[in-house]
């Protein structure tokens, strides 16, 4: 009984710094939001709550069905902005390639050993097949992954990289490890 008087105050608090930081969000944006309609944009208000607090009870029901989980480790990491800072492909041109970008969230191993890239989409359908990320032809993800292994995470295995929908708060699509399914 304990324990559930705990989750359920850890849950409101969790509730509550959710609202108030989707409150202070609209606010910075209230002079362009400024022509909306009160009660559509109350609205959006609260159907981005709930997509947030959807995200969070998926991770957590997740975490809990894997033997090893990863913790979130880095947010919203760019890479690119200078040469030093892109991710290297050596071409079989003369001129080597510099690409640039931003990762929504890094998932790592209590070590830093091993590594997952997550990609939050707001689309109403993912744009990849599976086919086509195994072919090479949707190339997002696993350039996240050699950008990890290049210049944040030298040594660390990337097990994958998962598209995950704001919308249904599931890891649609992306590329695991076989030997990290359930796992992490």
């Amino acid at each position: 009984e304990t324990l559930l008087t705990e989750e359920k105050r850890i849950t409101e608090e969790l509730n509550e710094k959710v609202r108030g930081h989707v409150e202070r969000a609209f606010a910075r944006f209230q002079k362009e939001l400024q022509y909306a309609n009160t009660q559509l944009l109350q609205q959006l208000k609260e159907k981005t709550v709930a997509q947030i607090l959807q995200l969070i009870d998926r991770e957590i029901a997740e975490q809990k069905e894997c033997s090893k989980p990863l913790i979130p480790r880095y947010f919203e990491w760019a890479f690119g902005a200078t040469r030093e800072e892109a991710l290297c492909i050596d071409a079989e041109t003369k001129t080597p390639i510099y690409i640039g970008g931003r990762i929504d969230r890094i998932d790592t191993d209590r070590a830093g050993k091993s590594f997952l890239v997550l990609d939050y989409k707001t689309g109403s359908r993912l744009k990849s097949t599976p086919s086509e990320l195994q072919d090479g032809w949707a190339l997002q993800l696993p350039l996240y992954i050699a950008a990890v292994q290049q210049k944040l995470l030298p040594g660390a295995d990337g097990i994958g990289g998962l598209l995950i929908s704001t919308k249904s708060g599931k890891r649609e699509q992306g590329l695991v490890l076989k030997s990290a399914n359930k796992q992490s």
